[in-house]
């Protein structure tokens, strides 16, 4: 525990001790009025980075905790989740994508507990509230509700009213907006605007990578082949409910992935989304009773090549 927080402060620290360039994502009216502020004081704004992001670690853990995707109940999860994320030192900042991510994970959560032959009623209901309340700060994230519906089919039978539950939530979320800018601006047109701004999908500009994020990326890739291969030779072997799971990663991971490429604009900060479910597709990898000297080196060369990222000054990530 004490080298996760280690782990966990480091980035952070990095970032406050030499600031990336200023957040030019676009975030609600919400998330600005709680959280523009802090551009003018980089501790303050580096501190509220960390308490979401150690929350963020807390609910990763709870999928273990729920269901022990895992053999045992273990905190490497968590461990690769910061070595995912701090992979990406631009993103290390607070943004509108890491504030609205523990609702998404919190969504999630909703759906998968329980017993997977008991569903609730109103666990599609909920979640899409809990995204809804994402949205305030990050709009784009109210996009995930397809995902819901996957998650729940996945887990157990879709019923007609787990389809219509969200369309509820959006035409709730339609009517708050409506009210307040009604109400409390009194100028109704400033909804479109609010909508174009927030909820356009811009294709973005991709610029490339630098040569030692290039490595990196790569090395990560080839884990990614080698941990995927890895579960699926024991993926049969694996309780019901604990293949559904995977499955509902794997999904979770095409999803973000699209995301970032056809609606976020390439958007760094996606890494807080996909670094869930390869946290946990590693994890399955590395987590043995007795460690193999070759999985010790992997993680060596992945703290190298992170090293060699951290050195280098203003990198490009796309």
């Amino acid at each position: 525990m004490l080298f996760i927080i280690v782990l966990m402060i480091f980035p952070w620290l990095h970032a406050y001790l030499n600031p990336p360039p200023p957040n030019q994502l676009t975030g609600m009216p919400f998330y600005e009025l709680l959280f523009n502020g802090l551009n003018r004081h980089p501790f303050s704004q580096a501190l509220m980075g960390m308490i979401f992001f150690g929350t963020l670690l807390i609910m990763i853990t709870r999928f273990n905790v729920i269901h022990f995707m895992l053999e045992d109940r273990t905190y490497m999860p968590v461990f690769f989740y910061i070595l995912i994320t701090a992979s990406f030192p631009p993103v290390m900042q607070l943004s509108p994508i890491l504030v609205s991510t523990p609702f998404l994970l919190m969504a999630m959560l909703m759906l998968i507990r329980g017993d997977e032959h008991r569903a609730n009623p109103l666990a599609l209901f909920n979640a899409s509230l809990l995204l809804a309340a994402g949205s305030l700060f990050y709009l784009k994230i109210i996009l995930f509700i397809p995902f819901l519906w996957i998650t729940a089919s996945v887990i157990r039978p879709l019923k007609w009213r787990g389809i219509v539950n969200p369309i509820l939530v959006v035409l709730m979320m339609v009517l708050f907006f409506v009210t307040y800018l009604w109400v409390f601006k009194e100028d109704l047109t400033l909804f479109p605007e609010l909508l174009q701004k927030n909820l356009s999908i811009s294709s973005g500009e991709f610029q490339g990578f630098d040569t030692p994020v290039l490595v990196l990326f790569s090395y990560l890739l080839f884990l990614l082949l080698v941990s995927g291969v890895h579960l699926m030779s024991r993926f049969k072997i694996r309780k019901i409910i604990i293949r559904k799971l995977y499955n509902v990663m794997f999904l979770l991971f095409i999803y973000c992935l699209l995301f970032y490429l056809f609606i976020a604009g390439y958007r760094a900060e996606i890494i807080f989304l996909l670094a869930i479910p390869m946290a946990y597709l590693f994890s399955n990898f590395f987590y043995r009773k007795r460690n193999h000297w070759i999985h010790e080196l992997m993680i060596w060369i992945w703290i190298g090549l992170l090293a060699w990222v951290y050195v280098e000054p203003s990198l490009n990530f796309g």
